[in-house]
């Protein structure tokens, strides 16, 4: 499926940034049960400004926290660290650096379906000229 974006749609105006800062929220599930403690990693693309130069993959690291009501049923909490490391990058053709970070936890209904991923993110983006510091929360709920 391809769709053309619309750029009378906000999101499209953030150069589709919004929608892939929601997709990387969402966390990668292993194929088999797991247990309480249990960890498993994901290779994600990082979502990130269109000028902030090429792709940056981060393996994202997952653990099964616990398990806690939720609703009528029950849900898993899963806690999500990541960290790319400092990267040489370029920026508009200047050189430079870029790392991100990554800190968040997701509550799943057991049975698949997400209820709310939260992560604070960090950026910093820096170069011979100038450092830059970007931290933000991006939180996903079911509503």
């Amino acid at each position: 499926m391809h769709a053309t974006p619309n750029a009378d749609n906000p999101l499209a105006r953030q150069g589709g940034n919004m929608i892939r800062s929601m997709v990387f929220m969402i966390p990668s599930l292993p194929n088999v049960p797991v247990t309480h403690g249990a960890t498993w990693t994901a290779d994600r693309v990082v979502p990130k400004s269109n000028n902030a130069g090429p792709e940056v993959r981060a393996e994202i690291r997952y653990q099964l926290v616990r398990f806690e009501p939720c609703g009528e049923t029950r849900c898993a909490v899963l806690a999500s660290t990541a960290d790319t490391g400092e990267r040489e990058t370029a920026v508009d053709g200047a050189a430079g650096r870029v790392r991100y970070t990554l800190d968040g936890t997701s509550q799943i209904q057991l049975g698949g379906a997400l209820v709310k991923a939260e992560a604070k993110m960090t950026m910093l983006l820096a170069s011979d000229a100038a450092n830059f510091d970007f931290d933000g929360t991006i939180t996903c709920q079911r509503l």
